[in-house]
């Protein structure tokens, strides 16, 4: 489901470094049916979840709390599609690590946003 390089690779302050990594859905996702008929896309909060996975396997980090500071969702993402998700260095700051993050399909933004996870 998740492909990527090197998971939470050190950075060059010590920190973490996120790889690009890949999001795959499956042609016939079960969160899909019913939305929409004919023309199924997946949902925004199914979306958001796989980018919380992805995250948080790469960075290798508990699950804890996890903040959504921000969430937009410019496109849609159909099934058999990849997102390919971009990531600014974390920061960590009192306990939580924040990222900042995008995620295209054939270059074209379909989630954008920001999220803390606090330890």
């Amino acid at each position: 489901r998740v492909a990527g390089g090197a998971a939470g690779a050190a950075g060059p302050k010590g920190g973490h470094v996120i790889p690009p990594l890949r999001i795959r859905f499956s042609e016939d996702p079960v969160c899909t049916r019913g939305h929409f008929p004919g023309y199924p896309i997946v949902p925004g909060a199914f979306l958001l979840d796989e980018v919380i996975r992805a995250l948080t396997a790469s960075l290798r980090l508990d699950a804890g709390v996890i903040l959504v500071d921000a969430a937009k969702f410019p496109g849609p993402v159909t099934p058999g599609q990849c997102v390919d998700l971009h990531c600014e260095d974390p920061v960590t700051s009192a306990g939580s690590v924040g990222v900042k993050f995008r995620g295209l399909v054939d270059g074209r933004t379909v989630i954008s946003g920001a999220m803390r996870f606090v330890q």
